[in-house]
């Protein structure tokens, strides 16, 4: 694809194939297999943005190898297509990205190639070509029966110190079960975040946020899927 930076390791690997280096392809997977990817290098001069790279490493001939949502203009296919290096197994695509980035992101090889606007079950076609980043060991599942997400945070990233456990603070659980008034009987899985004052054994306020969580996630299904007007009446 033309127009994207030019990412120094991909400049290495190719300049090495052109001087007839028989090792370089090997060379160049088993650095990128070390150090995990997408590639973050330094722009000189420019301290607020980095060079992103995402590689693929096709395990036969593809069409077409995409970022799913992409980094520059999500949700739009062109300007997140990955480029082939002739010759090599190689797809890659380069961003100058903010260097506060933090996304997550899908591997999609042999993409539809059709922007999220243009059909309704657009989205349901491309997400069985979605691979979760095999050289990226940051990863985590959003929703069962999909590909767990591919996460990329660089330096500058707000820190999320959420995340952390804190001395003093009792730990809370997360209770993962299915959901059996689905209103629109696809079934759903829902998780629903248990402080530790809400996990009595058989209290009634544990009873209560569960009933409530229920409650507020088919409401919004619902209101996410039913327009216009209000979501259905649902019994928890």
């Amino acid at each position: 694809m033309s127009g994207q930076p030019l990412s120094p390791r991909i400049a290495e690997l190719r300049d090495r194939m052109a001087g007839g280096d028989a090792g370089a392809l090997a060379a160049f997977w088993g650095r990128a297999a070390a150090t995990g990817t997408p590639f973050v290098e330094s722009i000189p001069g420019d301290e607020t943005h980095r060079l992103v790279t995402f590689v693929f490493r096709a395990p036969g001939p593809l069409n077409n190898v995409a970022i799913f949502p992409g980094i520059e203009r999500a949700y739009v296919v062109a300007p997140n297509q990955m480029t082939l290096i002739p010759a090599t197994d190689v797809w890659y695509r380069t961003y100058r990205a903010r260097a506060d980035l933090r996304a997550t992101y899908y591997i999609s090889p042999n993409d539809p190639l059709r922007s999220s606007d243009e059909e309704t079950a657009y989205i349901a076609e491309r997400a069985k070509a979605w691979l979760t980043d095999p050289l990226n060991p940051k990863q985590f599942t959003f929703e069962p029966g999909w590909p767990a997400h591919s996460l990329i945070e660089l330096s500058d990233a707000p820190a999320q110190t959420y995340l952390a456990k804190r001395e003093g603070v009792p730990e809370a659980t997360i209770e993962c079960e299915d959901l059996r008034h689905d209103p629109f009987g696809e079934g759903r899985r829902i998780w629903t975040y248990l402080p530790r004052a809400a996990r009595t054994s058989g209290s009634r306020c544990s009873t209560k946020r569960r009933r409530a969580c229920r409650c507020a996630f088919i409401w919004m299904w619902a209101s996410s899927k039913t327009s216009p007007g209000p979501a259905p009446a649902q019994r928890c």
